[in-house]
């Protein structure tokens, strides 16, 4: 019945350890906090934030603007893709894929412009003199994306110690977007392998659903 971030990593723990004759209870379990943390976290919307989503209208909450990036971060996927223009050859250096700065300014080039006037900008400002790679603005709202390559040494953890830890806690945001750039296997900087030993995904997908599955926060709803 315990739902806050601390029981949810004790149980996650519990979770993975080697299988025996509790692994199935404790696997239940695990639903049955999962599902009581996102109907704890859950409130009603207000009329203009239905309003909204029904018209297709601008957001009016953070959690809003935070789907409507989500949605345009789908587009340019799509983009990437299939365009007739290759936009995909900017991100690579040969057969090197190029840094996260250059494909951060890649994929600001191809955001812009944001539906609904939205501000999308490198290296914002945040609380605590904390700069996230991009930040999306809509008056007081606001979503941090904090990007990494495939190789990052820090692949697995910065959703909950970056992304949650130093840019979600600023006044603007309720939550923010974890961008992975993602190049495949073959390349010069290879996928930075998962923690414990896990077998390493082999497709976006796959990368997407172990992220999430490890992350405290997206565990919690």
């Amino acid at each position: 019945n315990d739902a806050s971030p601390e029981a949810i990593v004790a149980m996650k723990s519990l979770s993975e350890r080697e299988p025996d004759g509790y692994s199935d209870h404790v696997k239940s379990a695990a639903a049955e906090q999962k599902r009581k943390a996102v109907e704890t976290g859950w409130r009603a919307p207000e009329l203009a934030t239905v309003r909204a989503a029904v018209t297709d209208g601008p957001p009016t909450t953070a959690l809003q603007l935070q789907q409507v990036m989500c949605e345009e971060l789908e587009v340019l996927q799509r983009k990437l893709r299939g365009a007739d223009v290759d936009y995909y050859k900017a991100f690579w250096d040969g057969d090197t894929p190029r840094n996260e700065e250059h494909c951060r300014d890649e994929i600001l080039k191809m955001l812009r412009p944001v539906p609904f006037e939205i501000h999308a900008d490198p290296e914002g400002h945040l609380a605590d003199d904390k700069r996230a790679d991009i930040i999306c603005q809509l008056g007081a709202m606001m979503t941090p994306i904090e990007i990494k390559g495939q190789w990052h040494p820090e692949l697995w953890t910065a959703a909950d110690h970056q992304l949650e830890r130093l840019y979600v806690n600023d006044w603007r945001a309720e939550a923010g977007i974890y961008l992975v750039l993602w190049f495949g296997a073959g390349t010069t900087k290879p996928l930075k392998r998962p923690p414990g030993g896990a077998p390493a995904p082999t497709t976006p997908e796959a990368l997407q659903s172990a992220l999430t599955a490890g992350s405290v926060q997206a565990q919690t709803g």
